[in-house]
């Protein structure tokens, strides 16, 4: 059996194998017709990086060109679609830095040395025409970008203002998604891990801004602020430094955007759990911010609880017509992949390496469902309903006669809800690599993922049935 795919990779000059396997998997999507079977073959394109680039964290491609953009610990690169090399690389560090002061030079005691610089977010904002990067220094502020000349760019905003700080040290996620009134367009919805920096210097944990220009200069605004009402949601000062939540990945889907997360199972626990976080797009005080558990699970033994990376894509029509999915709108058509692995018990986030990993699928349309019972369970004050004591200290669940929908969003009488029934995903296949990405595309009508693993293997399996038909190939020779 043989499927078509798109393949191009981008290689270092050091054997770093799982970054291969992340950028073969992101340009899978994108490249040029290169591949023809299940098993990968050696005709990539691919671009050798310098030997001095030690490291490749992210990739971004532009839809309307084709051109690719990657950023990597401290560089900043563009390709066009062919993999070319369009501008000369942009240096993004080392920076003289420190954790414990703002960017600006003035005001600060600390002592500042040379820092790398990570990559951490990388996006092509199509309004404003720009290609926004935000790093791990400078307490995570962002640049902006001409999509044709990487090395025109401009900072956003100003040094001082918390807002402006995006990204940080630990796990970052972003997105373009729409906003709420009175926001035009698509807003920026951004979270990231709490890094150890003085308070006064730590935003939300997640929020949603509006990139915008204003007088010849980028700055951050929030979609939507007024007093104490604005789109973002931060913990407690004691739970940022004890709560640890780690961000996977994000995505826009109908009225929501969800973020996918790693957390302990509750403050006092030790055992770590993946969820699910929304928030409505019109809510413009995040009220709607509920969290709501995954579970990937083989037989009755085998549970794999730590997420690693994941995609929203189509399900396969196999799956559409055994009912898996019911018939056919956007929420039914879409599901959420997800690898995860499993950690030893009571060791936190250890994983236990004989298991190996898994992927499991959610579907949208029980998405949507878990996370509407677990409102009204919140409502109606059932047992296991909870509300995020991170966020507002010593919240508890109010009963309350509202009418709870799939598009609710939001009320100021029980926010932040905890949800306590799991959603459980569709077991599609266990591996004995630790898989480390996630990309879904389809091919001739079938259901394609394209997985990496932390040894340098890459995974292209066909979902049928929520099963998997499995090819793999190995790009440790081309390190």
């Amino acid at each position: 059996m043989s499927f078509e795919t798109n393949s191009a990779v981008i290689v270092t000059g050091q054997r770093a194998k799982t970054w291969v396997s992340n950028f073969l998997i992101f340009l899978t999507l994108f490249g040029t017709e290169l591949c023809r079977s299940l098993e990968v073959n050696s005709n990539f394109e691919s671009y050798l990086l310098n030997d001095k680039v030690n490291g490749l964290q992210l990739v971004a491609v532009h839809h309307i060109t084709g051109d690719v953009y990657v950023g990597g610990t401290n560089v900043l690169l563009h390709l066009m679609a062919n993999l070319t090399l369009a501008d000369d690389p942009v240096t993004t560090g080392p920076v003289t830095d420190t954790s414990q002061c703002s960017p600006a030079v003035f005001g600060c005691t600390a002592q500042r040395r040379p820092v790398d610089t990570l990559s951490k977010l990388l996006l092509v904002d199509y309004e404003l025409d720009v290609v926004l990067f935000c790093g791990s220094t400078r307490q995570g502020m962002c640049q902006v970008s001409m999509p044709t000349d990487i090395g025109r760019r401009w900072s956003v905003g100003d040094e001082t203002d918390v807002i402006n700080y995006v990204a940080g040290k630990e796990s970052v996620v972003g997105f373009f998604a729409r906003g709420p009134w009175p926001s035009k367009g698509r807003v920026l919805y951004s979270a990231s891990t709490y890094d150890d920096r003085p308070l006064n210097l730590s935003g939300l944990q997640m929020s949603s801004r509006r990139l915008v220009r204003e007088s010849g200069r980028y700055t951050f605004r929030m979609a939507y602020s007024d007093g104490d009402r604005h789109t973002g949601v931060g913990f407690t000062d004691t739970s940022k430094k004890s709560y640890y939540v780690e961000y996977v990945y994000g995505f826009s889907h109908g009225n929501f955007s969800y973020f996918l997360t790693t957390q302990k199972v509750s403050p006092q626990s030790h055992s770590f759990e993946s969820r699910l976080v929304r928030v409505h797009h019109d809510d413009t005080a995040f009220f709607s911010y509920t969290e709501v558990p995954l579970k990937c699970q083989q037989g009755m033994n085998t549970i794999f609880n730590l997420a690693t990376a994941a995609q929203l894509g189509k399900v396969s029509d196999e799956a559409q017509n055994a009912h898996l999915f019911a018939d056919g709108s956007e929420d039914e058509e879409k599901a959420l992949y997800v690898s995860f692995v499993s950690t030893v018990r009571g060791g936190g986030t250890i994983v236990d390496e004989t298991k190996g990993s898994a992927l499991c699928s959610f579907s949208m349309k029980d998405v949507i469902s878990a996370f509407t019972k677990a409102i009204r369970d919140c409502f109606n004050r059932e047992s296991d309903a909870r509300r995020a004591t991170w966020i507002v200290e010593g919240a508890k669940c109010q009963r309350a006669k509202i009418a709870v929908d799939d598009n609710f969003f939001g009320s100021g009488i029980n926010s932040f809800i905890e949800g306590g029934e799991a959603i459980a995903g569709q077991f599609i296949e266990q591996f004995k690599s630790q898989l480390t990405a996630v990309a879904v595309t389809t091919q001739n009508d079938a259901v394609i993922a394209v997985l990496g693993t932390n040894d340098g293997k890459v995974i292209k399996t066909k979902i049928s049935n929520s099963r998997a038909e499995i090819g793999r190939a190995s790009c440790r020779e081309r390190v």
